[in-house]
């Protein structure tokens, strides 16, 4: 088993160590590497009875590469679900995390969530995760249903759709992707008439460098309206019909489609 010290065990014999699927990604930082090379491990890595790794995957990687001895204490019938509430006590989960977690599990909407996440590099995981779910805005709730195992796409193909045309609109106009500028696009891309030309046009003769730097969802969105309406008189056919309110933020007024949103809330 190894050598007892005091109410830990220490070893070298890192064979008899497994690592739990579905847990978190292996991330080393120079100073826990630095620290394990001067030191030792300082904190003992915890495993249940079949030396699955519950706590300390990291520390025993860098000490098994730095061929230093292992200290652990054996903590009888812990599992993966024990490994997330650990972790969310000691360091919070990210959200990738979470998803790798239950795609692991063989959940497969969450096996489809984490490839496209993975895919689609230039959109935020949170952004992707509330329109999935079928927001058309930041949605705080569905970030803590993808953590409780209960994430499920609105529309998949729809999803796609959407993800495919925008990721084309940002390499046409060499545009960086913002939660701003993916929402608002969204907006415009769920009006009934979406007309995905007629928005380029106008980026590339008015709007794109106005909208690089801002952080500010209504003022991005109202500078996608203006590109999208550029030359068009306020009335026509073609335009996308849209109020500022009071608080200055622009709402579209025009029909939207519900194939990607479960729900249309102007304002």
């Amino acid at each position: 088993m190894g050598k007892l010290i005091g109410k830990l065990y220490e070893t070298k014999d890192y064979s008899k160590f497994k690592f739990l699927k579905g847990n978190r990604a292996i991330q080393e930082k120079r100073s826990l590497i630095e620290s394990i090379e001067k030191s030792g491990i300082l904190v003992p890595i915890d495993v249940n009875e079949k030396f699955e790794i519950i706590d300390g995957q990291t520390r025993f990687l860098i000490a098994r590469k730095l061929n230093k001895s292992i200290p652990y204490i054996i903590s009888k019938g812990l599992n993966l679900d024990d490994v997330i509430e650990l972790n969310s006590t000691i360091k919070t989960w990210k959200i990738g995390d979470f998803i790798r977690k239950y795609s692991m599990d063989g959940m497969n909407e969450y096996k489809k969530l984490q490839f496209i996440v993975k895919k689609y590099k230039n959109i935020s995981p949170s952004s992707l995760i509330s329109l999935a779910m079928g927001n058309k805005h930041y949605d705080g709730n569905s970030q803590e249903l993808v953590k409780t195992g209960q994430f499920s796409f609105y529309n998949y193909k729809e999803f796609i759709r959407l993800l495919d045309s925008y990721g084309n609109f940002c390499e046409e106009l060499n545009l960086r992707s913002s939660q701003q500028t993916f929402f608002a696009y969204v907006e415009l891309f769920i009006v009934k008439d979406f007309d995905y030309y007629r928005l380029i046009n106008g980026f590339k003769i008015k709007t794109k460098n106005v909208i690089e730097g801002i952080f500010h969802q209504g003022v991005v969105l109202e500078e996608f309206l203006k590109a999208y309406n550029y030359k068009l008189h306020r009335n026509s056919n073609k335009a996308i019909k849209y109020e500022i309110e009071i608080d200055g933020k622009p709402v579209i007024r025009d029909i939207q489609s519900m194939f990607l949103i479960k729900e249309i809330k102007n304002g």
